[in-house]
This record gives structure tokens, sequence and C-alpha cells, in this order.
């Protein structure tokens, strides 16, 4: 429903309503409909230039001679947005919106670290991690359990193998996407084939079906580069990455060529889990300071593993931790959530504290709303504190004479100090709020509620 909003906000223009579905409900902007059609095309179809700008400042795709770009650019409904369209190499970098899991893979990538092999193609140096072009290539799983498993470094020097296209194929193995000049193609087809690589193969030909309907329907036009997007949801990437997390938790079923990728060990209340520092670290300031500082404790298990004790954790919240880490796929119950949420504010994991989040907001009841909203204050998330406040005013007769909602507005109360008769009461003007979305004879029902329950208290607001 939040997809069809969004397009539909597009078309119409309502930019009010797609800041909403996107800053609050994290609908990234290059999601694809039925049609394969992007939010930016539909504001440029449509004529609102206030949408594409600010589409464009949050990343929307439009790079030239690209398919997506030289459609949107023709279908531009006047020559303002055009010429928008044009200068969108003025946005910065900076301002462009990312999607964290994504952005954490191609800063691995283009930085390297944590690198434990080298790529030397034709003298350029690629620095690679085995755990990820293990879980993404059945070709290197293979190689590194096989001739290059005491290697740390392959030369390359074959003719046949271009090194631009062996970069934009790393790339894609690391985030699912790429950017290539057109005539390369058949270098890189070769290689993803040779990599087993089926799906790139599949997207290639896709892409190129697309660029010649376009090229026959724009005489004139020619779309000069590759370009694959990832999936806004990155399936095929954390599919893929599953498999290291399996293995981190020593599950049954997991594909055993992947135990001697692991580099590091935890050990959580007696329980050891062979684990990857590339994606501890990137993903966690936590887990990268535990690693590297000489402070921490480290006993040696292995001629080659490190194993580090984590005192503050236990088994259950920290299996949430190595599933959110690998692959963002976390199974979150009523009993835990709260345990997870509070590892994942020490841990440093924003998008995990977002998930605890969300899922706390879409489960409260009458018995935990009061925990939630203290939670959702304590460690900063204004949309579950939201949702609270919308909760308690929707239920406010089943709360009125809660213990655990009558102490937090004598709380609330007492935060303003040097109080007055006119001073507010956070929690009693955020349900005052949402009772002006409540029918006339509700609202005046409990606005009566809440009177009588100040005056019961000994305090007005």
């Amino acid at each position: 429903m939040d997809l069809q909003e969004l397009f539909r906000s597009c078309r119409t223009g309502d930019l009010e309503k797609l800041k909403y579905l996107v800053e609050e409900r994290d609908i990234m902007v290059n999601v694809r409909d039925k049609w394969d059609s992007t939010p930016l095309y539909y504001a440029c179809l449509c004529g609102h230039y206030d949408v594409v700008e600010y589409l464009l400042r949050l990343g929307a795709k439009c790079q030239a001679n690209t398919f997506d770009g030289e459609r949107c650019l023709y279908s531009a409904l006047n020559p303002e947005i055009k010429q928008l369209l044009l200068d969108v190499k003025m946005v910065s970098s900076n301002l462009i919106r990312r999607d964290p899991y994504q952005e954490f893979l191609r800063k691995l990538f283009e930085s390297g670290d944590h690198s434990d092999f080298v790529f030397n193609v034709h003298g350029e140096k690629m620095r690679l991690h085995r755990c990820i072009l293990a879980a993404r290539s059945s070709f290197f799983r293979e190689k590194f359990n096989g001739n290059w498993r005491y290697k740390d470094s392959i030369i390359i020097r074959n003719s046949r193998v271009n090194p631009v296209a062996f970069e934009a194929l790393m790339r894609y193995i690391y985030t699912g996407g790429l950017e290539l000049p057109s005539e390369l193609k058949e270098d890189l087809a070769i290689l993803a084939s040779n990599c087993g690589l089926i799906s790139l193969l599949e997207k290639i030909e896709i892409f190129c079906k697309k660029s010649r309907l376009f090229e026959s329907a724009k005489p004139g036009t020619r779309v000069t580069n590759i370009v694959i997007e990832p999936s806004s949801d990155c399936a095929e990437l954390k599919e893929d990455f599953r498999e290291l997390c399996f293995h981190a938790m020593q599950q049954e079923g997991t594909a055993m060529s992947l135990a001697a990728l692991s580099d590091i060990l935890f050990e959580v209340e007696s329980s050891k889990f062979p684990c990857h520092q590339a994606f501890f670290c990137a993903r966690s300031e936590y887990f990268a300071t535990v690693l590297h500082s000489p402070l921490v404790k480290r006993k040696s298990i292995t001629d080659t593993l490190d194993c580090i004790k984590l005192k503050f954790f236990n088994v259950p919240t920290f299996k949430c931790i190595i599933a959110h880490v690998y692959c963002e796929d976390v199974k979150l119950d009523g009993e835990t959530v709260q345990d997870v949420l509070m590892l994942a504010d020490f841990c440093l994991l924003p998008g995990l504290k977002r998930q605890c989040g969300l899922f706390m907001a879409q489960n409260l009841d009458t018995q935990n709303v009061c925990a939630a909203l203290r939670a959702a204050r304590l460690l900063e998330l204004p949309r579950l504190e939201n949702q609270c406040y919308k909760f308690m005013a929707d239920h406010l007769d089943q709360l009125i004479d809660d213990c655990g909602f009558r102490q937090i507005v004598v709380e609330d109360a007492g935060s303003v100090r040097c109080r007055q008769d006119c001073d507010s009461i956070e929690v009693i003007d955020s349900v005052r709020y949402n009772l002006i979305f409540a029918t006339l004879d509700e609202a005046s029902e409990k606005f009566s509620m809440i009177d009588a329950l100040l005056e019961e208290l000994n305090l007005n607001a």
C-alpha cells in the first residue's frame, strides 16, 4: 500500500505525502512498479518540478546515457524539469540518501578494510574479502577451498581479462550493481559466466533488450553505458550472505566450504560463534572498537583464530545481532524485542534499533505501551514515541486508571523545573494532540477524562 501511495504522490505532485513516505516510512526512492517505472519518471512525466528536485536530492537515479536517465529526460513535461535533469551532476553526493546496507557494502568494497585476499589484474591491485566472494560465487568458493586455500593473492596476466570489466564484476559481487561502458559487455559476460554468476548474465540481457527498444523508439539516441541497479531491498545479496549468517550460528545444513573463511570467534555464555571481522567492523562502531582495542583480552583457539568473550550478551539476543549484521533478517518476538533494542543501541546498530521500534509500534497493547514509551524516549526513537501517544489517545478509556500511565504523567509534570500552573505535561499534550483526529463526541469525553485525572493528581496542564 505504501508503494502505491508513493507512486500516486509523484503523479499528483503531493510533496508532503511523498516526504512522509520517504522520511517516516523509510521507502527508498529508486523502487519500481510493475511497468518498470520509477517515482522520478512519473514526477517528470507529470511536470512536478519540486517533486523531481526532492527525488534527485535523495539519490533518484538519472545518469546520462542510461535507460532510466534518458527515459526521464524524454518524458519531462517542461523545459525547467529537463534542465534540472541535465544539471543533476550538480547535486552534492553528500546529500544523496542511500540504503544503509548497500552503503556498507559499497564502502567495504572501495576501502578494502579487513581484506584477506588481493587480486592483481594487469598491475591493478584490488583488496577483497574471501567470505564475500565465496558467498556470492560458487567458482570462488571452490577456489578458496582448493587451489587458493593457502594463498593471499593472485596475479592475473591473461590478456582476455579486462581490468575495467573485472572491477565492475567485483563491484557487482559486493553491491549487486555496476556501471560499465557498453563496448565492454562481452568482456563482462565472459567473466560472469566463468564465475557462475547466472543472475548477472540475465540482468545484462534484460538491460540490453530495454536499451535496444529505447534506441529504436528514439532515433539518434544511443545508450553508451550498461547500468545494473541493485534491487531496492537487496534481496539477492542478503540471501547469499545468509549462508555466512547460518555458518556463524553453526546451524545445520550450512555449507562446510565456508568453515575456513572465518577470522574471529565470539564467545557468549560458553557458546562460540565463528564470524568475519569485515562485516562486524563495517556495520558496528562498537565491534570495530572491540576488535581493534589492545585492552580487549583475546585467547587463541586455533593457530589462526582469536576468541573474544562478550560479557554483556546472551545467546538469543546475540544471534539477532548476527542476523542483522550479515543479512538484516532478524526474527523478533514480544518477549525479547526490548532486550534486542537495548543491545542494538549498545552496539551502535541504528538499523536494528529502527526495526525493533517498528515491531514494537506494530504490536502495542495496553500492557506494554507505557514500557514502549519509556524505551522510545530513552533510546531516541521518535516514531515509536509518536505511535505510543496515538495508541494512548485511542485507548485512553483503558489506560486512564493504569498505574504505569499515571506514573508517566506525574514524572513528566515533575520534569519541569520551577513548575507553574500553566506549564505543560508532555504526555498529556501529546495525547490531547492525537485526540484532535477523533470524533467530536469521543474527543470531548476523553478530554473530560484527562481533566478529571489531572484534578485527581492535583496537576494542571
